[in-house]
């Protein structure tokens, strides 16, 4: 027979023998409260902290676009990302992307259409940063993007005399000297954008863009008056 000090013991250790898996069950379903909780408190921080694209505000747009190398991009992939810079208003990016697409297909007769685009489409990105960045404000007579967008137009009609494609760049020449977007730029190149249009007309006659030249003087000339 057992005494009672070992019946004691006995019933001692089989209590901690219930007790001990209970513990661990207990402390197993508080750790996994735990990490429940933290879980959700991080999913409602993530949200808090990232808003839905379209409440974002445009720098917030900016930050998310990323620059990429075009060395390897072919001409398809160049317009996508043409498109994507213009979006983000990265132009320098953007002139990066028109300069290799470009390269690629100057030259190639079955690409000359692309390489016409790619050529008007950076004289307009210059023309566009201008804009973005106010460098047309009072007191500035020739910013350096403008001097490259009409560079463009220049070699355009110099490579190609006598065509529609010479007529559309002698057309824009007039057109970065009248924008709606800034009177006081009009007012001061008004004799420089009336030289190139009627030079539209002149050497260009009865094309489109001889009909938009005349369209063109017309608003310039109502402008002079003030009407």
């Amino acid at each position: 027979m057992l005494s009672s000090a070992g019946r004691g013991q006995g019933i001692l250790i089989g209590q901690m023998r219930k007790t001990k898996p209970f513990k661990w069950i207990i402390l197993g379903i508080s750790a996994a409260c735990l990490l429940i909780v933290a879980l959700w408190i991080g999913v409602i921080r993530e949200r808090q902290e990232t808003p839905e694209i379209g409440e974002r505000g445009e720098e917030e747009l900016e930050v998310i676009f990323r620059r990429k190398n075009t060395e390897a991009m072919g001409i398809s992939q160049l317009k996508a990302y043409i498109e994507a810079c213009e979006e983000a208003r990265d132009f320098e990016a953007g002139e990066q992307a028109y300069q290799r697409a470009i390269e690629l297909t100057q030259g190639k007769k079955s690409l000359f259409m692309e390489f016409m685009d790619f050529k008007f489409g950076l004289a307009d990105l210059y023309l566009n940063s201008l804009w973005e960045y106010g460098q047309f404000g009072e007191g500035v007579e020739m910013p350096p993007g403008l001097r490259l967008a009409i560079r463009i137009y220049d070699e355009i009609i110099a490579s190609y005399p006598g065509s529609e494609l010479a007529a559309e760049a002698q057309f824009r020449k007039g057109r970065v000297f009248h924008n709606e977007l800034s009177g006081y730029w009009n007012t001061l190149h008004r004799e420089d954008a009336i030289r190139e249009f009627q030079k539209v007309i002149d050497v260009y006659p009865g094309t489109d863009q001889a009909k938009r030249a005349e369209q063109k003087l017309a608003t310039l000339e109502r402008e002079k008056y003030g009407r």
